[in-house]
């Protein structure tokens, strides 16, 4: 549990840093911080799952909700084959200007 370590880390700090000082202001703080230090190494240390916690349980679903395979098929499909008429006919409207061309 690194926060615990960390927690400890930051109170043994702040501990010193209070016999330190003789501003008010400054304990204040410092005891707040301390407050704060002691209260996440006492959730670190009394739940088991501190970081994450388990909010629902899993259930299966009904439905699928993934890509629907058969609809994407068959757009696909469809815009290839009016891609493709596209294709025969501006190659059909060049070869037929080409030969107008040739005849002239």
């Amino acid at each position: 549990m690194q926060d615990v370590q960390e927690a400890e880390a930051h109170l043994a700090f702040l501990e010193g840093k209070l016999g330190e000082t003789n501003i008010a202001g400054m304990k204040h703080v410092s005891y707040q911080r301390i407050e704060s230090e002691t209260r996440t190494v006492m959730l670190a240390n009394a739940q088991s799952e501190y970081m994450f916690k388990i909010v629902d349980s899993v259930v299966v679903p009904l439905e699928k909700s993934g890509p629907k395979c058969v609809l994407i098929a068959a757009v696909i499909t469809m815009l290839g084959g009016v891609l493709g008429v596209f294709t025969i006919f501006v190659i059909a409207f060049i070869r037929s200007g080409k030969e107008s061309q040739q005849k002239e």
